[in-house]
Protein backbone atom coordinates (compact mmCIF):
# COMPACT_ATOMS: atom_id res chain seq x y z
CA UNK A 1 0.00 0.00 0.00
CA UNK A 2 1.54 3.43 -0.72
CA UNK A 3 1.71 6.08 1.97
CA UNK A 4 1.51 9.28 0.82
CA UNK A 5 2.41 12.94 2.22
CA UNK A 6 2.03 16.35 0.94
CA UNK A 7 4.28 19.43 0.69
CA UNK A 8 3.25 22.28 0.11
CA UNK A 9 5.29 25.17 -1.38
CA UNK A 10 5.52 27.67 0.97
CA UNK A 11 6.12 29.87 -2.50
CA UNK A 12 2.63 29.33 -3.24
CA UNK A 13 0.25 31.19 -0.74
CA UNK A 14 2.42 33.93 -2.34
CA UNK A 15 0.08 34.14 -5.63
CA UNK A 16 -2.92 33.88 -3.64
CA UNK A 17 -2.48 37.60 -1.91
CA UNK A 18 -2.56 40.50 -3.98
CA UNK A 19 0.79 42.23 -4.07
CA UNK A 20 2.21 39.36 -1.71
CA UNK A 21 5.26 38.77 -4.09
CA UNK A 22 6.59 38.53 -7.58
CA UNK A 23 7.33 34.40 -7.99
CA UNK A 24 4.46 32.57 -8.92
CA UNK A 25 3.60 28.79 -9.74
CA UNK A 26 1.07 27.59 -11.78
CA UNK A 27 -2.15 25.97 -10.28
CA UNK A 28 -1.20 22.39 -12.21
CA UNK A 29 2.69 22.37 -11.55
CA UNK A 30 2.20 19.80 -8.51
CA UNK A 31 4.49 17.11 -8.99
CA UNK A 32 3.78 13.08 -7.33
CA UNK A 33 7.19 12.54 -6.05
CA UNK A 34 8.27 9.02 -5.43
CA UNK A 35 10.67 7.26 -3.34
CA UNK A 36 11.45 3.95 -1.91
CA UNK A 37 12.72 2.52 1.66
CA UNK A 38 16.64 2.99 1.46
CA UNK A 39 18.57 4.39 4.42
CA UNK A 40 20.75 6.32 4.52
CA UNK A 41 19.74 7.84 0.87
CA UNK A 42 16.24 8.38 1.77
CA UNK A 43 13.56 6.78 4.22
CA UNK A 44 10.24 7.78 5.54
CA UNK A 45 9.91 9.52 8.25
CA UNK A 46 7.47 11.20 10.76
CA UNK A 47 6.91 14.35 8.86
CA UNK A 48 4.92 14.98 5.73
CA UNK A 49 8.82 14.68 3.69
CA UNK A 50 11.18 12.27 3.88
CA UNK A 51 14.62 12.24 5.37
CA UNK A 52 17.84 11.25 3.95
CA UNK A 53 20.71 12.30 1.52
CA UNK A 54 18.61 12.55 -1.47
CA UNK A 55 15.61 14.05 -0.30
CA UNK A 56 17.85 16.64 2.19
CA UNK A 57 18.90 17.82 -1.31
CA UNK A 58 15.40 17.52 -3.47
CA UNK A 59 13.63 19.31 -1.47
CA UNK A 60 15.61 22.75 -1.68
CA UNK A 61 15.40 22.22 -5.34
CA UNK A 62 11.65 21.98 -5.69
CA UNK A 63 11.27 24.96 -3.67
CA UNK A 64 12.97 27.19 -5.29
CA UNK A 65 12.21 25.56 -8.54
CA UNK A 66 8.29 26.63 -7.73
CA UNK A 67 7.24 23.26 -8.20
CA UNK A 68 4.52 21.88 -5.01
CA UNK A 69 4.99 18.17 -4.54
CA UNK A 70 3.17 15.02 -3.28
CA UNK A 71 5.43 12.75 -1.70
CA UNK A 72 4.32 9.00 -2.11
CA UNK A 73 6.46 6.31 -0.33
CA UNK A 74 5.83 3.46 -2.99
CA UNK A 75 7.77 0.01 -4.69
CA UNK A 76 10.17 0.27 -7.45
CA UNK A 77 8.03 -1.68 -9.61
CA UNK A 78 4.93 0.77 -9.21
CA UNK A 79 7.66 3.75 -9.42
CA UNK A 80 8.37 1.41 -13.03
CA UNK A 81 4.77 1.33 -13.73
CA UNK A 82 3.95 5.24 -13.10
CA UNK A 83 7.22 5.91 -15.59
CA UNK A 84 6.19 3.81 -18.49
CA UNK A 85 1.91 4.27 -18.01
CA UNK A 86 1.92 7.61 -16.98
CA UNK A 87 -1.36 9.06 -15.60
CA UNK A 88 -0.62 11.93 -13.82
CA UNK A 89 3.02 14.37 -13.38
CA UNK A 90 4.87 11.64 -11.23
CA UNK A 91 8.69 11.68 -10.86
CA UNK A 92 11.03 9.63 -8.63
CA UNK A 93 14.46 10.75 -6.70
CA UNK A 94 17.37 9.11 -6.62
CA UNK A 95 17.55 6.70 -10.20
CA UNK A 96 20.65 5.67 -12.10
CA UNK A 97 20.55 7.28 -15.74
CA UNK A 98 21.17 4.36 -18.60
CA UNK A 99 20.35 4.40 -22.24
CA UNK A 100 17.75 1.76 -22.09
CA UNK A 101 16.03 4.95 -19.12
CA UNK A 102 16.30 7.32 -21.53
CA UNK A 103 14.14 6.15 -23.80
CA UNK A 104 11.31 5.70 -21.67
CA UNK A 105 12.27 8.97 -18.90
CA UNK A 106 12.91 12.29 -18.51
CA UNK A 107 15.97 12.34 -16.43
CA UNK A 108 17.15 16.04 -14.53
CA UNK A 109 20.62 16.60 -14.27
CA UNK A 110 22.21 15.02 -11.02
CA UNK A 111 21.59 15.90 -8.02
CA UNK A 112 24.16 13.37 -5.80
CA UNK A 113 27.09 10.73 -6.68
CA UNK A 114 27.76 7.79 -4.69
CA UNK A 115 30.75 7.11 -3.04
CA UNK A 116 33.01 4.34 -4.35
CA UNK A 117 31.21 0.66 -4.79
CA UNK A 118 31.66 -1.80 -2.55
CA UNK A 119 30.62 -5.42 -1.55
CA UNK A 120 28.58 -6.76 1.10
CA UNK A 121 29.91 -10.22 1.75
CA UNK A 122 29.21 -12.89 4.31
CA UNK A 123 32.51 -13.11 6.04
CA UNK A 124 32.92 -17.09 4.58
CA UNK A 125 33.84 -15.33 1.30
CA UNK A 126 37.00 -14.52 0.67
CA UNK A 127 38.07 -11.49 -1.88
CA UNK A 128 41.62 -10.32 -1.57
CA UNK A 129 41.51 -6.52 -1.86
CA UNK A 130 44.04 -6.99 -4.75
CA UNK A 131 41.50 -9.03 -6.32
CA UNK A 132 39.92 -7.59 -9.49
CA UNK A 133 36.24 -7.27 -9.93
CA UNK A 134 36.41 -9.56 -12.86
CA UNK A 135 38.29 -12.00 -10.63
CA UNK A 136 35.68 -12.02 -7.85
CA UNK A 137 33.08 -12.15 -10.41
CA UNK A 138 34.58 -15.06 -11.89
CA UNK A 139 34.23 -17.60 -8.46
CA UNK A 140 32.67 -20.21 -9.11
CA UNK A 141 29.43 -20.81 -7.51
CA UNK A 142 29.55 -16.91 -5.88
CA UNK A 143 26.14 -16.06 -5.52
CA UNK A 144 24.95 -11.91 -5.78
CA UNK A 145 22.11 -10.75 -4.67
CA UNK A 146 20.85 -8.19 -7.06
CA UNK A 147 17.59 -6.07 -6.83
CA UNK A 148 15.02 -6.87 -9.19
CA UNK A 149 14.80 -4.43 -12.29
CA UNK A 150 17.62 -2.08 -10.87
CA UNK A 151 21.12 -0.31 -12.85
CA UNK A 152 24.34 -0.76 -10.76
CA UNK A 153 25.76 1.07 -13.46
CA UNK A 154 27.15 0.53 -16.78
CA UNK A 155 30.36 -1.26 -15.56
CA UNK A 156 28.95 -3.30 -13.11
CA UNK A 157 25.68 -3.99 -15.56
CA UNK A 158 28.40 -5.20 -18.79
CA UNK A 159 30.03 -7.46 -15.94
CA UNK A 160 27.23 -9.21 -14.69
CA UNK A 161 26.17 -10.18 -18.47
CA UNK A 162 29.96 -10.92 -19.64
CA UNK A 163 30.52 -13.70 -16.68
CA UNK A 164 27.28 -14.48 -15.99
CA UNK A 165 27.54 -15.61 -12.24
CA UNK A 166 24.73 -16.77 -10.37
CA UNK A 167 22.13 -14.30 -9.24
CA UNK A 168 19.44 -13.83 -6.79
CA UNK A 169 16.84 -11.64 -7.51
CA UNK A 170 15.18 -9.81 -4.82
CA UNK A 171 12.10 -6.96 -4.72
CA UNK A 172 13.25 -6.32 -1.10
CA UNK A 173 14.71 -3.16 0.26
CA UNK A 174 18.22 -3.43 0.91
CA UNK A 175 17.98 -3.90 4.65
CA UNK A 176 16.26 -6.89 3.97
CA UNK A 177 18.80 -7.85 1.65
CA UNK A 178 21.50 -8.01 3.92
CA UNK A 179 19.16 -10.45 6.21
CA UNK A 180 19.41 -12.21 3.14
CA UNK A 181 23.18 -12.84 3.22
CA UNK A 182 23.31 -13.35 7.06
CA UNK A 183 20.48 -16.28 6.20
CA UNK A 184 23.11 -17.55 4.07
CA UNK A 185 20.17 -16.86 0.72
CA UNK A 186 23.20 -15.43 -1.13
CA UNK A 187 26.87 -14.34 -0.56
CA UNK A 188 27.79 -11.05 -1.66
CA UNK A 189 25.30 -7.69 -3.03
CA UNK A 190 26.67 -4.53 -4.49
CA UNK A 191 26.47 -1.14 -2.35
CA UNK A 192 27.85 2.13 -1.99
CA UNK A 193 30.19 2.36 0.86
CA UNK A 194 28.09 4.44 2.63
CA UNK A 195 25.21 1.88 2.34
CA UNK A 196 27.40 -0.96 2.92
CA UNK A 197 28.52 0.91 6.22
CA UNK A 198 25.07 1.82 7.23
CA UNK A 199 23.87 -1.36 6.11
CA UNK A 200 26.77 -3.24 8.27
CA UNK A 201 25.78 -1.13 11.75
CA UNK A 202 22.19 -1.95 11.37
CA UNK A 203 21.48 -5.31 9.76
CA UNK A 204 23.77 -7.18 11.11
CA UNK A 205 24.14 -7.41 15.06
CA UNK A 206 25.62 -10.88 15.37
CA UNK A 207 28.45 -9.56 12.89
CA UNK A 208 28.35 -12.01 10.07
CA UNK A 209 28.83 -9.83 7.24
CA UNK A 210 31.74 -7.91 6.06
CA UNK A 211 32.60 -5.15 3.37
CA UNK A 212 34.83 -6.24 0.70
CA UNK A 213 36.70 -3.99 -2.00
CA UNK A 214 38.22 -5.10 -4.94
CA UNK A 215 40.85 -3.00 -6.33
CA UNK A 216 39.05 -1.83 -9.18
CA UNK A 217 35.77 -1.21 -7.87
CA UNK A 218 33.76 1.58 -10.00
CA UNK A 219 33.15 4.81 -8.26
CA UNK A 220 29.99 5.24 -7.24
CA UNK A 221 26.72 6.39 -9.85
CA UNK A 222 25.93 9.73 -10.06
CA UNK A 223 21.68 9.35 -9.22
CA UNK A 224 19.09 11.60 -11.13
CA UNK A 225 15.44 12.45 -10.45
CA UNK A 226 13.59 10.58 -13.29
CA UNK A 227 10.56 12.08 -14.41
CA UNK A 228 7.33 10.68 -16.64
CA UNK A 229 6.88 11.84 -20.18
CA UNK A 230 3.80 14.12 -18.73
CA UNK A 231 6.34 15.95 -16.92
CA UNK A 232 6.89 18.97 -19.41
CA UNK A 233 10.11 20.08 -20.33
CA UNK A 234 9.22 23.32 -18.99
CA UNK A 235 9.51 21.83 -15.62
CA UNK A 236 12.44 19.78 -16.28
CA UNK A 237 14.20 22.85 -17.29
CA UNK A 238 13.04 24.78 -14.48
CA UNK A 239 14.31 21.44 -11.71
CA UNK A 240 17.57 21.67 -13.53
CA UNK A 241 17.95 25.83 -12.82
CA UNK A 242 17.47 24.55 -9.22
CA UNK A 243 20.10 22.24 -8.89
CA UNK A 244 23.26 22.69 -7.45
CA UNK A 245 25.23 19.85 -8.19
Amino acid sequence: MSIKHTYLNPLLWLILVPGAGTQSAEANDVIKLQYVQRPPYMQQSKSEAPTGTIPERVIPIFKAAGIDIVWELTSLNRQWDAIQNPNEMTCSIGWFKTPEREKLVKFTKAIYQDQQFALLARKQISIAPTDTLESALAIKGLRILIKNKYSYGPRIDTLLGKYQPSLVLSDAENKSMAGLLVANRADVMFAAKEEAAYLLQNSDPEKRLQILTPVNMPIGEKRYIACNKLVTDELIERINRAIPF
